[in-house]
């Protein structure tokens, strides 16, 4: 008995499976039947199109069909519009036979629009201006121009090469931000092109080295103009071996010095580091408290580190590093590959 009832169970739902599968069958060729009819009355002039479109037009297959049977009637003469085979006019007079069923009015601006992007980008060629067209003619790219393609190509070609002239002339002048500036400008164009990139990079490090070169040039000219370390020395070590700095500076700045950090290392007679024997250390900060106005600083032996190392060993010293300290909070750093612009 659980065997008959299985079997019946299953040739039930094989049936029903049948009927369905045969109604949606039936279905799809009866809604592409409804569009047939409709092409062949519409190709016919037959007026019952009209009676047939007006049934079927809330259906979604049969309007699928319906537009797909206007765009292949529309598109052979939007084609040759694009490529100036037949006039604007002479277009939209064409396209008002499916007005009854179509709303084109809509597409035509459009296509026009695109018709005078094109023209434009033309002008822009026969200008020159092969930027300015280039980002048209790729907008435009898959809008079935017959010449789009070679245009893109022979376009981009040409941009290149201008802008190639450009940056070798910048190079010249040693003008890098301008020659940056032309290539960054349509980079986007040239983003697998390895010859482009190359120069861009190129150019790219020739501008940062005049860049560092500039601002070194900078840092020079503000130290030169903010201090001036007219002499630096030591005296004869004491009986306990203590060695005082002498350091004679002014200052060149209109701005008030409220602190002068002077580091400072002390060399044998042999011109090697030496380390103080008591406090261990060999490079000596030595404060200078302020206010200190343009033109004044230390000179002569009224302003002394006394005892600054203990070491009999000591000679001389070299100034390092400076650090100043301004009223106004402002600082300004001086490292030792500056040193010989403040002495």
């Amino acid at each position: 008995m659980r065997r008959f009832k299985k079997e019946k169970k299953s040739k039930n739902y094989i049936v029903l499976l049948s009927v369905v599968s045969i109604l949606i069958i039936i279905g799809i060729v009866v809604y592409n039947l409804q569009s047939i009819i409709f092409k062949f009355l519409y190709e016919s002039n037959n007026c019952i199109a009209k009676q047939v479109y007006s049934l079927n037009k809330n259906n979604i297959k049969f309007n699928n069909n319906v537009d797909k049977m206007f765009s292949e009637k529309t598109d052979e003469y939007i084609n040759k519009y694009k490529n100036n085979i037949i006039t604007y006019e002479e277009l939209k007079e064409y396209i008002s036979k499916f007005e009854e069923y179509k709303d084109y009015n809509s597409k035509l601006e459009e296509i026009k629009k695109e018709k005078e992007k094109y023209e434009q980008a033309e002008q822009y060629v026969e200008q020159k201006n092969y930027k300015e067209a280039l980002p048209i003619y790729i907008e435009l790219n898959d809008n079935n121009y017959d010449d789009l393609t070679e245009n893109i190509t022979e376009t981009k070609n040409k941009l290149k090469q201008t802008v190639l002239e450009q940056v070798n002339q910048f190079k010249q002048e040693n003008n890098y931000s301008n020659a940056e500036k032309v290539m960054e400008e349509v980079k986007n164009f040239y983003c697998e092109d390895k010859e482009f990139l190359d120069l861009l990079s190129e150019v790219q490090q020739l501008k940062q080295s005049q860049e560092d070169t500039e601002k070194e040039k900078q840092e020079i000219e503000q130290i030169k103009s903010a201090i001036k370390v007219t002499k630096i020395w030591v005296s004869t070590p004491n009986s306990a071996g203590g060695v005082d700095l002498y350091i004679n500076w002014k200052n060149l700045s209109d701005k008030i010095i409220k602190y002068a950090y002077f580091t400072v290392i002390p060399y044998n007679s042999v011109n090697d580091i030496v380390n103080c024997t008591i406090r261990h250390y060999s490079r000596f900060n030595a404060q200078d408290e302020g206010p200190y106005s343009k033109d004044q600083g230390t000179k002569g032996t009224e302003y002394y580190w006394e005892n600054a190392w203990y070491n009999y060993s000591i000679k001389s010293v070299k100034l390092e590093s400076v650090r100043i300290i301004y009223m106004d909070g402002t600082s300004l750093d001086i490292p030792k590959k500056y040193i010989d612009y403040i002495k």
